[in-house]
């Protein structure tokens, strides 16, 4: 009996050991949600939206999809989704975006733009922190865009 109490006095001290460990020891705050991307508008600021942008939503039918724009990437930065079906690109960075066709994952989207680029698959202009655009794809394929803002931001909209 002897043989078993003397290891079963180790483990119970090294179990009390463990436990005071933990409670003593910081723990890792929990995880904070950037309100950027809660709030289209800048921390700590409300505002209404711009004339532009309600202009912009009156003769919006809607989106099935949403790309947020961070200033480091675009996410999801491959998106698939169906003919006639919307985007909405949102900017929920500091910085600027300006979505635009690049054709490197194949042809660039036909059209062209209204009032620049080669393609219909191009804002022609860069929003703020909050400001959107949307985009109907109406081709199928595979439609690799960037941010000509900041070109190493990237992704691929695959339309079946």
């Amino acid at each position: 009996m002897r043989e078993i109490r003397k290891p079963l006095i180790v483990l119970v001290v090294l179990l009390a050991l463990c436990a005071l460990v933990y409670y003593v020891s910081p723990r890792a705050a929990a995880p904070v949600v950037d309100d950027a991307v809660l709030s289209a508008a800048p921390k700590g600021e409300a505002s209404a939206p711009s004339p532009e942008v309600l202009a912009y939503l009156e003769h919006s039918s809607g989106f099935q999809y949403l790309v947020s724009y961070n200033g480091r990437s675009f996410a999801p930065a491959v998106l698939t989704i169906k003919k006639g079906e919307t985007v909405r690109f949102i900017n929920n960075s500091s910085k600027n975006m300006w979505v635009a066709a690049t054709g490197s994952s194949g042809e660039v989207y036909p059209g062209s733009g209204k009032d620049c680029g080669q393609s219909a698959f191009d804002m022609c202009k860069t929003l703020k922190h909050g400001e959107f655009w949307e985009f109907t794809f109406t081709e199928k394929g595979s439609w690799s865009y960037r941010n000509n803002a900041d070109s190493t931001n990237t992704g691929v909209i695959i339309v079946l």
